[in-house]
């Protein structure tokens, strides 16, 4: 029997919406970032040697920020929304991958 109950504020968490930046320089991205009023920028020091930012906000405004960042002389490696879904949450607890 597959039961579990959580808050729909956890479910959210577990799906959010993310838009992940790989960049040369974490730090010159960060302060052009802030410089654009974007709070909240996480960096995800797992992947991609370190270089790669997550924002959980500003996710309708992806090309305003390729265009600053690259305008402050950073160079962009890559730049995508990801979202999981509800059926990848379902998945993932099924499989018995810890959520």
């Amino acid at each position: 029997m597959l039961l579990k109950e959580i808050t729909h504020s956890d479910l959210h968490a577990y799906t959010k919406k993310t838009l992940l930046i790989e960049v040369d320089n974490v730090e010159k991205a960060q302060a052009v970032l802030k410089a654009l009023g974007i709070i909240g920028i996480d960096v995800d020091a797992s992947a991609s040697g370190g270089n790669r930012l997550a924002l959980d906000s500003h996710l309708d405004a992806a090309s305003d920020i390729a265009r600053a960042l690259v305008n402050g002389g950073v160079r962009l490696y890559d730049l995508h929304r990801q979202e999981a879904t509800l059926e990848e949450y379902f998945v993932r607890l099924v499989g018995g991958q810890d959520v």
